[in-house]
């Protein structure tokens, strides 16, 4: 699992260290919902809990994390933001969208 440098945080999260340091343990962390992109994945991106991120089905998949947010409720909007401030980039088919993450930084784990 990798996170990218410049993680799009929500406002629920009200401490991102102590969240970043379970997710960096992969140790679930109640109500955190995380934004992924995997480059073998079907789907443009999923919204996986914590518990779901760490689970036997995934423990074998490699996810780039691209955001944390308290809820699902949350992390719909917050990848919402995600999609707006990629699409402003001047994509607007978003056909290179998992492709734009490949130059961040990352902090793999």
């Amino acid at each position: 699992m990798k996170f990218i440098d410049n993680i799009y945080v929500g406002e629920g999260i009200k401490n991102p260290p102590e969240v970043f340091d379970k997710l960096k343990n992969r140790t679930p962390a109640f109500g955190i919902y995380c934004i992924c992109i995997s480059s073998g994945s079907k789907f443009f991106a999923e919204i996986l809990s914590s518990r779901s991120l760490f689970s036997e089905k995934n423990k074998n998949k490699e996810y780039t994390v691209i955001g944390i947010a308290f809820g699902k409720a949350e992390a719909e909007e917050l990848f919402s933001v995600i999609v707006e401030d990629y699409i402003s980039s001047g994509d607007e088919k978003l056909s290179g969208f998992k492709k734009s993450f490949d130059s961040e930084e990352f902090i793999t784990v």
